[in-house]
């Protein structure tokens, strides 16, 4: 039976070879399955999608954390922010990084 341990394996796998639409898949299926979506996977998949360019599922994904209810980290914004740098939307970056100061979410320093 797949737990999060290994979906967060077949995620990091994608991600690293640039698999974006299924590493989408295997978040939403661990969502369906009842198995805990983590950080860690989350922000694996949004890894996935700024390796491939794909800012905005990337984006779609870090609002989709609060319905999971899993808290984005330091790792998840940085991963949001370096897909927007990796396709030029350096602007969002900037705004997300605005917002996370004006909530006080320390930055990675």
């Amino acid at each position: 039976v797949p737990n999060a341990v290994s979906y967060g394996s077949a995620i990091s796998a994608c991600e690293k070879s640039c698999q974006w639409p299924t590493a989408l898949e295997l978040l939403g299926m661990m969502v369906t399955e009842a198995v805990v979506a983590d950080v860690i996977a989350c922000s694996t998949a949004i890894s996935a999608c700024g390796r491939a360019l794909q800012w905005q599922q990337g984006l779609i994904l870090l609002r989709n954390m609060v319905d999971w209810v899993v808290a984005p980290n330091q790792v998840t914004y940085s991963a949001t922010m370096t897909a927007f740098g990796r396709s030029s939307e350096w602007q969002k970056a900037l705004d997300l990084l605005d917002a996370l100061q004006s909530r006080s979410a320390a930055p990675n320093e």
